[in-house]
């Protein structure tokens, strides 16, 4: 598990840096004069950028809970409010 958890961190760091990456070609001004299918690209460019923000900020949440020992206490709670799913695990 050490092995994991400095790896675990690590990969926290590094997607925040990612998440900050993501956030500064969101940020970028789109040139007026670019035709209507460059504007088009350069706005999904900007969504694929923001997807991944979000999704790097929830592993980075994701990881965080994992790594302070909360994600058991979350699937026993989980557990009772299925209640179908504790008798499925046996």
């Amino acid at each position: 598990m050490n092995k994991y958890r400095v790896t675990a961190e690590q990969l926290i760091d590094k997607l925040g840096i990612a998440i900050e990456q993501c956030l500064a070609i969101i940020e970028q001004d789109i040139a007026s004069d670019i035709t209507e299918d460059k504007m088009h690209n350069v706005l999904k460019g900007k969504r694929m950028a923001a997807e991944d923000a979000i999704f790097y900020a929830k592993e980075i949440d994701r990881l965080e809970v994992e790594l302070s020992g909360e994600a058991k206490e979350e699937e026993i709670e989980e557990d009772k409010s299925i209640p179908l799913k504790r008798y499925t695990k046996k």
